[in-house]
């Protein structure tokens, strides 16, 4: 057995490097282990099981007052799961996509963002396309969650399929000690996996597992209910996640251990940590950082203490509890009021001694030479329904609604009439106060399962991956999944309820008008509005410009076409002023002196110079006004083509 951690790193399974009395040594411990945590949560499953079947509504007989009696369940608990589950859903999976990039730091060339786009664009691809087990995941997820309060993700890459997987795991099936801190700190957590025999025996003459197929040929013990033994039921292993010493060094590494229920045999063991992960001080292993393979989702924070969180079933199961039985006994009330019942003598009855039953327009001679048969007939009195049962009815259904916020207008009633409008939206505002709490933990507990899809992309996907988003062939480098420049995080926004609230922001941010970049402003009210495939709707090209603005433009071109006849004016003014001059100069030379000669030579040049430069400041302002306007079509062509192109 090697001496440092990092011959464990090395071996697939660790098993193998141990004689087999460590390993029936772990294979007890990791046993007894899971047996101390699962009684240390009994009265918690106990409460599940209950739970669960007040939610399912599973229909059970009932023995008292007498046999068959009612025993209705009132669906408080279904409907606000369902409830729960139908807004929970749709906000976390929405049309924009699961999961997006945010840049960490600065990013001036912009490659932290081309990053951020391909790896965004991948894991989208992934969830929705790749892992098809993911969204209906999510789903059961969703709905049995109000329930039971928490629920588990299990992220991993199974090399089998080449790619990642999270799966759920529910509650029942990962057993913690009750008194955890949180998962994260949980000394141990073991999972219930059932494999047959056949995929065992795969597991182990593939080289996965050690060799235990003897104690295989026993088939498991039957479960509660079953009267016989099936032998090609799946058999129970237990894969626990703890820390064990093997390397002796006094300092506990995180492992899995994958033992068989029924031998207690350990069939694996395997590191749950890397490299990377280990911390050294003066040659000795400091710290070692565990992988978490486990994402917990819960609904709210135990008021115990507890690594299990609280739901629906554990607020709302006593009320529902008191509403069946009041129920019930409203329904057994009216069955003995309306069956009747009574005593009879028995010299009315005669030979005939058996109960009498009528049927509707029937008479029935009786033995009787009494002065008044009455006399011989002794009824029961029974009161019938209670109207204060009735009331109390009434009392544990409204406080049940209230306290799930599944009143009237959350479940999309109308209100009562004459109800204002913003009353209304304000009643609904009040009521999505209890989800939006909900909904910022299971944003929470999202963003923590990306990030394990994150780590796990960056460890085990090819160095070149090429994917397809809408028919495009796209390419991701396995060196792109940097966490030191990306992070990921859900798309979906915990305050965006409901539609109602959507659509009022959208509003808000088209009031803002040219503040804004109205192209994304319209893509945000397009999704607000939930309309499919809205960017089909958008324009391919440039939009043509306002109005308004097709007129100043005809003005400035008026105004062009004004200043080239001045100018075309001022050339023809200034020819015929040369023309004069040059006229005068031959004058001159034919019967002045030289000296007037020079004169209107001084003249004609002057008054060249000052046509030049009245023409040369026209063209500069010009051409100042053309510059000005042409940068500011371009900044309206380039918005237009960004506005077009997202």
């Amino acid at each position: 057995m090697p001496k440092d951690i990092n011959g464990f790193l090395e071996t697939a399974n660790i098993g193998e490097l141990l004689d087999r009395t460590d390993l029936d040594r772990i294979g007890q411990r990791v046993y007894e282990d899971y047996e101390m945590d699962k009684e240390s949560r009994a009265d918690w499953e106990e409460r599940n099981k209950n739970n669960m079947k007040l939610a399912t509504q599973v229909l059970e007989p009932k023995n008292t007052p007498w046999p068959g009696a009612s025993n209705i369940k009132y669906p408080l608990l279904s409907t606000a799961c369902v409830q729960f589950a139908a807004r929970a859903y749709p906000n976390l999976v929405t049309g924009r996509g699961i999961a997006k990039c945010k840049v960490i730091g600065d990013d001036p060339g912009g490659a932290k963002a081309g990053k951020g786009d391909r790896v965004q664009q991948h894991m989208n691809y992934q969830l929705l396309e790749e892992m098809t087990e993911w969204e209906s995941e999510m789903d059961r997820l969703l709905t049995a969650l109000p329930v039971e309060g928490c629920e588990f993700k299990k992220s991993y890459f199974d090399p089998v399929l080449g790619r990642n997987l999270s799966l759920l795991v529910r509650p029942e099936r990962l057993i913690l000690p009750y008194k955890a801190e949180s998962l994260e700190k949980s000394p141990r957590a073991t999972e219930q996996i059932y494999w047959t025999r056949n995929e065992a025996i795969e597991f182990m003459r593939g080289g996965l597992w050690l060799d235990i197929e003897d104690e295989l040929k026993t088939p498991p013990p039957t479960k509660e209910g079953e009267s016989k033994q099936d032998e090609d039921a799946p058999h129970l292993f237990l894969e626990q996640h703890r820390f064990l010493d093997l390397d002796g060094d006094g300092y506990q590494e995180p492992y899995i251990v994958t033992i068989h229920e029924q031998s207690k045999k350990v069939v694996r063991i395997r590191a749950r940590f890397k490299k990377e992960d280990v911390k050294f001080s003066r040659n000795k292993v400091m710290r070692i950082n565990p992988r978490l393979f486990y994402t917990k989702y819960y609904f709210m924070p135990s008021l115990d203490g507890s690594v299990y969180e609280m739901g629906f079933g554990d607020l709302l199961g006593p009320i529902n509890e008191t509403i069946n039985t009041s129920i019930n006994q409203l329904l057994d009330a009216g069955t003995l009021a309306n069956m009747q019942g009574g005593f009879i003598g028995k010299e009315a009855l005669g030979k005939n001694s058996g109960p009498i039953k009528f049927t509707p327009g029937e008479w029935k001679p009786v033995n009787f030479r009494g002065d008044d048969i009455r006399k011989a007939l002794v009824p029961m009195a029974f009161k019938g329904p209670d109207s204060t049962l009735f009331n109390l009815l009434g009392l544990m259904v409204e406080s049940g609604e209230k306290l799930a916020t599944v009143t009237d207008p959350m479940l999309g009633e109308a209100p009562p009439a004459n109800t204002p409008v913003g009353t209304t939206l304000a009643l609904i505002e009040q009521g999505m106060k209890v989800f939006t709490a909900i909904y910022k933990r299971i944003h929470r507990s999202f963003g923590e399962e990306l990030k394990k899809l994150f780590k796990l992309n960056r460890l085990y996907l090819n160095p070149q991956t090429y994917f397809r988003v809408l028919d495009d062939k796209q390419a991701i480098a396995q060196q792109d999944y940097d966490e030191s420049q990306l992070d990921i995080v859900p798309v979906s926004d915990p305050n965006e309820v409901t539609d109602v609230l959507k659509m009022t922001r959208a509003q808000v941010l088209q009031s803002m008008g040219p503040a804004l970049d109205q192209g994304k402003v319209i893509d945000y009210a397009l999704q607000a509005a939930n309309i499919p495939d809205y960017k089909e709707f958008k324009r391919t090209e440039p939009p043509e410009p306002p109005l308004e603005m097709q007129i100043k433009q005809k003005e400035v071109e008026i105004k062009a076409a004004h200043f080239q006849l001045d100018a075309a004016k001022a050339e023809a003014e200034m020819l015929e002023l040369r023309s004069q001059a040059a006229l005068n100069i031959a004058k001159a030379g034919g019967v002045d002196t030289k000296n007037s000669v020079d004169k209107q030579k001084n003249l004609l040049e002057h008054m060249d110079r000052q046509a030049e430069m009245r023409i040369e400041a026209a063209v500069d302002r010009e051409k100042i006004r053309a510059d000005r306007e042409k940068a500011a079509k371009e900044r309206a062509n380039a918005k237009a083509s960004k506005q077009s192109s997202s």
